[in-house]
This record gives structure tokens, sequence and C-alpha cells, in this order.
């Protein structure tokens, strides 16, 4: 029990906190929307995003993806978010 509150934690942390990537201070909570948003969205959630990083190549396979790193992949994210936004 005490594992499964360390990792939810965790997921509360980088969904709503800033964190610190190197020299930069990134909040990912644009990323993962809120409740109602996801209550109402269609799709296969984050399986969706690991076929179109997969089928982008921009990390290898589907198994390279997998293998990528959390942040490496919430980056690539965040950063394809900034670029919408500026559109």
């Amino acid at each position: 029990m005490l594992a499964l509150l360390w990792m939810v934690n965790c997921i509360r942390y980088i969904q709503n906190e800033d964190v610190q990537i190197y020299s930069h201070t990134i909040n990912f909570g644009p990323l993962f929307g809120r409740k109602s948003d996801a209550e109402n969205a269609a799709g296969i959630g984050w399986t969706g995003v690991l076929f179109s990083l997969a089928e982008n190549r921009v990390f290898g396979t589907v198994k390279d993806v997998e293998a990528a790193g959390l942040f490496d992949v919430l980056l690539l994210l965040y950063n394809e978010h900034l670029k919408e936004g500026r559109k």
C-alpha cells in the first residue's frame, strides 16, 4: 500500500507541480488536462501517444518508445504543445 501511495503521489506531482529538468522549470499540467476534459475525450489515451510516437519514429519502434525515458517523452509532448499554442 505504501508503494502504491508513493507512485500516486509521484504521478500527481508530475501532473500538477513545476518540475526542474536540466536548467528548465516546466509544468506538465497542460498535457494532462482536467478531469472533465478527460472524461469527454475519445481515444485510447497514452497507448495512442505510444503508437503516434512509434509511427513518427521519434524514438524508434513501439518497443523503443516503451523503453524511452518518461521525461524524454513528456518533454517532446510539451514541446509539441507549445508549437500548437504558437499557431
